[in-house]
């Protein structure tokens, strides 16, 4: 089998085709953290074309991983991610613990938080690039 470079769209696609959501973003995750440079920009660059509307919350998150990673790679984000479609309209508390509520509402970084994405200052821990900065602020 030949390699395929584990751009964003491509791994994405899995989950549109039936992959556990999870799964399909920590395999993202990971193929990031071991990927060089050049590699790392081409797999966020690809658009991720037409998602289905019950996969929304995951295309909305990959738009905030895909700003976020190449914002902590000194790299410019692609376009595609400031789509304003790309934000959910109610808050999604990525762990579902009312009692960490408070603690992702502080620490998750800006790219996630703006599209109502409660992640957390650890949600790209396993990408290994390194810390992420919260700030104060009010989930509505």
């Amino acid at each position: 089998m030949a390699y395929t470079e584990p751009t964003a769209s491509r791994v994405f696609s899995q989950i549109w085709g039936g992959a556990t959501p999870e799964a399909a973003y920590r395999t993202f995750l990971g193929a990031w953290r071991d990927a060089d440079r050049q590699m790392r920009t081409n797999m966020v660059q690809q658009p991720l074309g037409t998602v289905p509307d019950r996969y929304k919350r995951w295309a909305v998150l990959r738009a905030a991983t895909g700003e976020e990673l190449s914002r902590q790679t000194d790299a410019p984000p692609p376009t595609w991610v400031f789509d304003d479609k790309l934000k959910l309209s109610r808050w999604w508390d990525t762990y579902g613990m009312p009692r960490l509520r408070p603690y992702l509402v502080e620490t998750s970084p800006e790219p996630f938080f703006r599209r109502n994405i409660l992640v957390g200052d650890r949600s790209l821990i396993k990408a290994d690039i390194g810390e992420q900065r919260g700030t104060s602020r009010d989930a509505r």
